[in-house]
């Protein structure tokens, strides 16, 4: 446009100076008429007479001038109309020329400021990511080690609990099966006083007794019952200790539980902690999302100035554009008209040879023409300068085109940048929206967690609370076992003190049978003589006729064949008896019972002989009281015997009775063991959710103690009241362990859900911690 107007003002100033030119010979050649005229006048004043000119072509030839001035005057009106009109277009060029640099610097400048902008944008966009990014991996790693120190934390925890568990049922079979020794231990000596009180009785018995089998037997009973109280004596000892080494045991465990306790409470600050991290974490987080969200803004305002900027200046290039096409079209109307003027032109020039032509005063005009042709020479020159110009705008034209292309590519690259950080804002939006999602997620399980705590709180309360009270029934116990242990002790030392009276009893008896001792032996010496008489008599007898037999009877042979041969059976199982006594203290029983059916047959014939003795007596009358005194002995001797025999059966009785329950005790220890240690725990639950509801036996108006009923009394429904409350007992026990590994259970449980929420937990802050890288 620039390049086509120069070219249109320097044509018209050319086509101003050829008016100005015509209008100057014009104006120079005005007076030439009338000088022609003069010339004519006096020309034809003087040469008349050599030619005669008419004065029509005058006339004619000064119309032509008229015309031609008129036509002049008309081309010179039009020129000056082009003139205003070139000048307007060149004020309008020079206008829009301004325009288009004022719009090129400040689109420049924009452009710059936006490449700043840009620049600077990149950079804090660079320095938010690197910072994204430290802040990320500065989070990753802190959350790293928490959850590795809260996991080494909970598996320590958690080993330690497995740990103080197992030595907890250890403790509790351990103290489930002193508890059954000391009751068979117990039951034991409720036995032993039992077969004491027995013993004692006996032992009174047989002080109406002077023979020398009682007292063995009661020396044996006496050993026997010494050696039972100092195995008694070591028991107690033992028991004693075993007793001071439950009570470390317990107060071991107790220190135990309370280490434990403090170790919770470690891990409740430790929890507290971690919340409070949580917390700090979760403001940062906050903290970053709402810059983050501010940078948005910033980045949406700039954005919105940016696409401002650029729809103006569409705008701007709009209205060039439209201004362009409007300059085009009037210079095309300008270069039409300039074209029908220069055929006008070349019309006049044509007229105007024709007219030099024809008028030879018209060379003097060609010089000044010459003259003129070189100023349009020059203005010729100045026209190419113009149409240099006009190029140099042209290319110029060019350079802003391509300029305005690149200045596209440009915004269709702002435009893609644009629409890149709208993207990012929409995926960081809705990493945001995620985000609050896992918020208010984490909230809640927060939320559920610490319920969750409150509710585990309020079971370790009630397991600490059950615990007192488990502790405070120990201590129950404990005082019941004193005051029974005190109880035995006095019952020992008057036990000890009827035991000593024995001794000293079984003392003054041993002197005593010292004396029957050397008495019967007298005696038997004494029978043996007598009995070798009698056999020799015997011997004699049967040896000589019955013609030399004056004084005995013949009817009767058989009877004093028989009463020798009793007594002799007599006397040979006195001896047998005696020597078996002494030397074989431990016959069987079937020797026994042979033994006792000789000796009743023995006495038996003895004392159906009796009566004929003082008719027919071999003897003197001196022997017959020996062997009265001697047939007393032999029925004291067998009534001895069945009383041991009685005595036999009953201890056979009692011990075997004694190895059942033994028997029975063990398999239930068995039992306890197997069901405590690899059975499932929810099988040891307890018919009865409260220790209350245990069955215990009737009081009666004596109140007595659960663990001193057992050995109160020796009588049969006192034995059975004893095993009642030891079954009761062992219910209990086993209603302690029941609670005590539900309770270890529940513990393993609330654990477990701690451990599995915690990794759940720390799963969750990696993903997030993921899906903000």
């Amino acid at each position: 446009l620039s390049s086509e107007l120069m070219g249109l003002q320097s044509f018209s100033m050319s086509d101003g100076e050829d008016s100005t030119g015509d209008s100057l010979p014009s104006s120079s050649t005005s007076p030439s008429p009338s000088h022609s005229t003069l010339n004519t006048e006096s020309g034809g004043t003087d040469g008349l007479p050599d030619d005669e000119r008419s004065p029509s072509k005058l006339h004619d030839l000064y119309e032509k001038y008229n015309i031609r001035e008129k036509e002049i005057e008309r081309l010179e009106k039009q020129n000056e109309e082009y003139r205003d009109k070139l000048i307007r277009a060149l004020r309008e060029r020079e206008e829009f020329e301004e325009k288009v640099r004022n719009e090129t610097k400040e689109r420049t400048t924009k452009t710059e400021e936006m490449e700043r902008r840009i620049v600077e944008l990149d950079c804090t966009l660079k320095v938010t990511k690197d910072r994204a990014t430290a802040q990320e991996l500065h989070f990753n790693r802190n959350t790293q080690a928490l959850t590795e120190k809260f996991n080494k934390q909970v598996n320590d925890l958690s080993r330690k609990m497995e740990v103080a568990e197992g030595e907890k049922n250890q403790s509790v079979i351990k103290y489930a099966m002193r508890e059954a020794e000391l009751m068979k231990l117990q039951a034991e000596i409720g036995k032993k006083e039992e077969e004491m009180k027995g013993m004692k009785k006996e032992m009174e018995e047989l002080r109406t007794s002077s023979s020398q089998e009682s007292l063995t037997i009661l020396e044996k009973a006496n050993v026997d019952l010494k050696v039972e109280l100092e195995k008694i004596k070591h028991e107690k000892f033992d028991l004693d200790n075993r007793f001071k080494a439950e009570i470390k045991r317990n107060e071991a465990s107790q220190t135990s539980m309370a280490d434990m306790k403090q170790q919770i409470e470690v891990l409740r600050r430790q929890l507290i902690t971690l919340k409070e991290d949580k917390t700090t974490i979760q403001d940062e987080h906050r903290s970053l999302m709402q810059r983050m969200q501010v940078e948005e803004e910033r980045l949406k305002t700039k954005e919105d100035a940016i696409h401002n900027e650029h729809s103006e200046k569409e705008e701007l290039y709009r209205k060039i554009v439209h201004d362009a096409a409007r300059a085009k079209e009037k210079n095309s109307e300008l270069s039409m008209e300039i074209e029908n003027l220069l055929k006008e032109n070349t019309s006049l020039m044509g007229d105007l040879q024709e007219t030099e032509s024809r008028i030879k005063v018209e060379t003097e005009k060609s010089a000044e023409m010459k003259k003129r042709l070189d100023e349009l020479t020059g203005i010729e020159t100045r026209v190419n300068s113009a149409l240099e110009a006009e190029r140099v705008a042209k290319r110029e034209r060019e350079e802003a085109e391509s300029e305005k292309v690149i200045a596209e590519a440009e915004a269709a690259e702002c435009r893609k940048q644009a629409e890149r950080m709208l993207e990012i804002t929409e995926n960081l939006t809705k990493r945001n929206t995620t985000l609050l999602d896992d918020l208010a997620g984490l909230r809640e399980k927060a939320s559920t967690l610490q319920t969750q705590l409150i509710e585990e709180e309020g079971a370790r309360q009630r397991v600490e609370r059950n615990v007192a009270s488990t502790e405070q029934d120990i201590e129950s116990v404990r005082s019941g076992l004193d005051a029974e242990i005190k109880e035995l002790k006095e019952k020992l030392k008057d036990q000890t003190k009827k035991a000593d009276d024995s001794t000293r009893q079984l003392e003054e008896e041993r002197t005593d049978n010292n004396a029957y001792r050397k008495k019967a032996h007298c005696t038997i010496k004494e029978l043996k003589q007598e009995t070798m008489t009698l056999r020799r008599q015997n011997v004699s007898l049967q040896a000589s006729t019955p013609s030399d037999l004056p004084s005995i009877d013949i009817s009767h042979p058989p009877s004093t064949l028989g009463t020798g041969s009793s007594r002799a059976s007599s006397i040979t199982s006195i001896d047998q008896l005696g020597q078996k006594f002494y030397r074989e203290r431990d016959d069987s029983e079937k020797d026994s019972s042979s033994v006792t059916k000789e000796k009743d047959s023995d006495s038996m014939r003895g004392k159906e002989e009796e009566s004929p003795l003082p008719t027919h007596s071999l003897s003197p009358a001196s022997d017959e009281m020996p062997v009265a005194a001697q047939q007393a002995m032999i029925d004291k001797i067998v009534k001895l015997q069945k009383q041991l025999l009685r005595r036999k059966e009953k201890i056979e009785f009692l011990e075997e009775h004694v190895r059942q329950c033994l028997d029975e005790l063990q398999k239930k220890t068995k039992l306890i063991q197997y069901y405590a240690l690899r059975e499932q725990a929810s099988l040891l639950l307890p018919s009865d959710d409260a220790m209350q509801r245990v069955p215990i036996a009737k009081k009666t108006s004596s109140t007595y103690a659960l663990m001193g009923a057992i050995f109160t009394g020796g009588g049969g429904t006192e034995r059975k009241a004893a095993l009642q409350l030891a079954t009761e007992v062992n219910s209990r026990l086993q209603a302690v362990l029941e609670d005590t590994l539900l309770k270890n259970i529940n513990l393993k449980e609330s654990v477990d859900k701690l451990g599995e929420e915690v990794s759940r937990l720390s799963r969750e802050n990696r993903k997030l911690t993921l899906a903000a890288k």
